[in-house]
């Protein structure tokens, strides 16, 4: 069976892991970058707002359709594809004469973020495979045939060092800000603190601005980051709740203990002993300097969470995703 994932060559990209994954289960993969179709470009931005966007999009479409033909799939997945419209897919479908699936990262729902036109979209997939609950519920209501394979971790870039060194920061978290981000980094500004991601120039808090950077990480370096401290630190957006997201399994990948947003999710897959799971900001800064006086705890602790995600592997997912189509 040969399968193509269409998505975006950005840091940690879920396309290269999903084809990756696909392929140890013995598949044809295929990974293809459309970054501007797929995860958004400026001009379709701006076009999408005079209601023209389907019209601007229509050269990277068709070469994504040429581009899909010459490869001759099977089944084709894709990976959020923001900018694939209703009839894109209905043009893939006849040329290709394979289903073509959507996996959607996000919520599509969450306010700010239902653009209809992306729905009608949805709506045009033989499936719309989400990473929730929440958003699988919420989706069919709305008609669209939904099922739920979680996120995992690819093991090719998220991973323990060989030789544990003494960590070099207190709490590490990589990823953009948010402000019940920003609530959880306050209190802990006294720490050894690496935090960095999009919108964090925008802080509300001037020592958390003067502490945080913007800058983006690729999947290694993120994964040498997290390895060289005591804690990552995953607080939830808002749209995960009350699930999970990609670093619920990344972090503990890496061995590095996680202090993280309780969740029902979080309460199953990590029980009390698997990763720090916490409520409120005064609670995260308590446990980890309680933590950061006990090293052997603290190492337990690690190895607890790595063994709690070790299964979740994007191999594992995508023989979860792919199975109903084989």
């Amino acid at each position: 069976m040969r399968v193509v994932f269409v998505g975006a060559d950005d840091n940690g990209s879920l396309t290269r892991c999903f084809a990756r994954g696909a392929g140890e289960n013995g598949l044809d993969a295929h990974a293809l970058f459309a970054d501007r179709l797929v995860a958004g470009w400026r001009p379709l931005f701006l076009a999408r707002r005079f209601g023209i966007d389907a019209i601007a999009a229509v050269p990277l479409a068709r070469v994504l359709e040429r581009r899909l033909s010459a490869i001759d799939p099977d089944l084709v997945v894709v990976v959020k594809g923001r900018f694939i419209d209703a009839a894109c897919i209905d043009r893939l479908r006849r040329r290709l004469r394979a289903p073509i699936v959507n996996y959607y990262p996000d919520d599509p729902l969450w306010p700010g973020h239902d653009d209809r036109r992306l729905l009608a979209a949805l709506q045009r997939y033989d499936e719309v495979v989400v990473w929730g609950e929440r958003v699988a519920e919420g989706l069919k209501q709305r008609g669209i045939s939904s099922r739920v394979v979680p996120f995992g971790y690819d093991p090719a870039s998220y991973a323990p060092p060989r030789d544990r060194a003494a960590p070099r920061y207190d709490v590490v978290l990589v990823g953009q800000r948010y402000a019940a981000r920003e609530a959880f980094v306050e209190p802990l500004a006294d720490l050894r603190l690496l935090v960095s991601g999009v919108g964090w120039d925008a802080a509300q808090a001037d020592v958390v601005r003067r502490l945080a950077a913007t800058r983006t990480y690729s999947a290694a370096e993120i994964n040498r980051l997290y390895a060289q401290a005591a804690f990552g630190l995953n607080i939830l957006s808002p749209w995960n709740l009350p699930a999970h997201n990609m670093r619920t399994f990344e972090i503990p990948a890496t061995g590095t203990a996680m202090v993280v947003t309780r969740t029902p999710e979080h309460e199953q897959l990590f029980g009390e002993d698997g990763a720090v799971l916490v409520d409120e900001p005064a609670e995260a800064r308590a446990r980890i300097l309680e933590l950061l006086d006990d090293a052997e705890e603290l190492r337990r602790l690690g190895e607890r969470g790595r063994e709690r995600v070790a299964p979740f592997t994007y191999s594992r997912r995508m023989e979860e995703l792919l199975t109903p189509w084989r």
